[in-house]
């Protein structure tokens, strides 16, 4: 099953719409919020996530990091 993860303090920056299109659209990507993430200097510029433990996504819009991810689903 894939996965995202997103940082709980990166919510208000867009990220949240990414989770809720993903359980619009995608429900079979697990989504996992976490109090940090630990990259403070992405979060506090653009929306991100974790994809698969192991590839960070980030984009200056929530409309392109949603492009990035529909690649990966």
């Amino acid at each position: 099953m894939s996965k995202a993860t997103f940082c709980l303090r990166n919510l208000k920056r867009g990220s949240r719409e990414i989770m809720r299109r993903l359980a619009d659209e995608a429900p079979q990507v697990e989504r996992r919020t976490v109090i940090c993430l630990d990259r403070c200097d992405i979060c506090i510029e653009q929306p991100f996530l974790l994809w698969q433990k192991k590839e960070w996504l980030m984009a200056e819009t929530v409309e392109q990091l949603w492009e990035m991810l529909e690649k990966r689903i």
